[in-house]
């Protein structure tokens, strides 16, 4: 900092005497460009000195967001949309039960919770007609259980996004939807994150 100081004084110091002593000769367009080059030069040594300072303090605020990103993807945030109308007749239990189970009638649609891109639509011994989603940083939702889709693989959706309908395909013990959430491949309880 000191040195930071030091600069721009000598630079302001060094411009002032050299505009004095031009203004005392007449040379007005002269001295005009000496100031322009001492401002050029004391940003310059402004910005030399204070890189470091930014820097530290870019990688201090990228450390910041990342952790909120990190605290947002544990907790969850609520800010995903339920996938479709119903009671919720199961809730996710980490061993037992991976997902929500949400009541419904066979061709009720099913939209997607939030933005992202379908990468599976296909059947599952026990999801039956199922589709998964991938929202980026490792956040999946899967839709268990449908009677039909109405999207294909590589479809970008957002929230609200009709992607299929209710059914009772699979290992199903009565129309309703079975729905999940993944964390880098984890099963976890949804409610974290749905409004």
């Amino acid at each position: 900092m000191a040195k930071w100081i030091f600069d721009v004084l000598f630079t302001g110091v060094v411009s002032f005497v050299a505009y004095v002593i031009l203004i005392a000769i007449e040379r007005k367009q002269i001295a005009n460009l000496v100031i322009m080059v001492a401002v050029m030069m004391a940003l310059l040594v402004t910005m030399q000195d204070l890189t470091p300072v930014i820097e530290k303090w870019s990688a201090r605020i990228d450390s910041l967001q990342n952790t909120a990103e990190n605290i947002s993807n544990i907790t969850g945030n609520k800010s995903w949309t339920m996938p479709m109308k119903g009671e919720i007749t199961q809730n996710f239990k980490s061993k037992d039960h991976h997902g929500l189970d949400i009541a419904g009638v066979v061709g009720m649609p099913v939209e997607a919770t939030r933005k992202g891109q379908v990468t599976r639509v296909e059947w599952n011994d026990i999801y039956g007609n199922m589709i998964v989603i991938d929202h980026g940083n490792g956040l999946e939702s899967l839709y268990g259980h449908l009677s039909g889709s109405s999207v294909k693989v590589g479809w970008p959706v957002i929230a609200g996004t009709k992607i299929g309908l209710c059914g009772n395909t699979g290992n199903s013990f009565g129309s309703h939807l079975h729905f999940e959430i993944r964390k880098n491949g984890t099963c976890i309880d949804p409610m974290y994150y749905l409004k």
